[in-house]
């Protein structure tokens, strides 16, 4: 069976689950894949304890989360699956770029990214109860724009289409 893998991009606290739990149309016949949620089935490791180590780690940590998906696409039922993750990846002490590589190894036929006014990520941060660093809206910014330049440049390297999606509104994958 012939599958196919759409990659949604954007910085923490963004709402990248929420957005795809009620603004994706027809979100019932794609499988959602969160990066997040792979790497703890993979490793057994908390998100909290992903999200604090080290960049080395994060970056060997990309080579796990590559074969969870590569597992997860081979026993989906469904064609269409939606992988939900970060292009850069801010540990509290440094921010780690994932990786060109990493991206053309999952083989995606488009690229999402999720932009989002930095005060109202800033807000979403300090409402969460999971563990987030807190950051002021003017990093917030420069991040999200360093994060969807990066995911262009994903985009542009593998020559697949790329959508910036504006928050809270509905989008289709095709």
């Amino acid at each position: 069976m012939n599958r196919n893998l759409y990659c949604l991009f954007g910085v923490s606290g963004a709402g990248k689950s929420y957005f795809v739990r009620n603004h994706l149309a027809g979100s019932e016949k794609y499988e959602i894949l969160e990066a997040g949620d792979i790497l703890k089935s993979e490793t057994q490791k908390l998100k909290s304890e992903l999200n604090g180590e080290e960049g080395s780690e994060i970056l060997n940590n990309q080579t796990i989360l590559i074969q969870g998906v590569e597992r997860a696409i081979c026993s989906s039922e469904k064609n269409d699956l939606l992988f939900v993750g970060h292009s850069i990846i801010d540990n509290g002490k440094e921010l780690i770029s994932i990786p060109h590589a990493v991206i053309q190894r999952l083989m995606p036929k488009k690229i999402f990214f999720l932009e989002v006014e930095p005060k109202t990520i800033f807000l979403q941060r300090t409402q969460d109860v999971r563990v987030r660093v807190q950051r002021s809206i003017e990093f917030l910014d420069s991040l999200q724009n360093q994060a969807k330049l990066l995911a262009k440049e994903y985009a542009e390297v593998i020559q697949i289409p790329f959508v910036v999606l504006p928050h809270g509104q509905s989008f289709s994958i095709n």
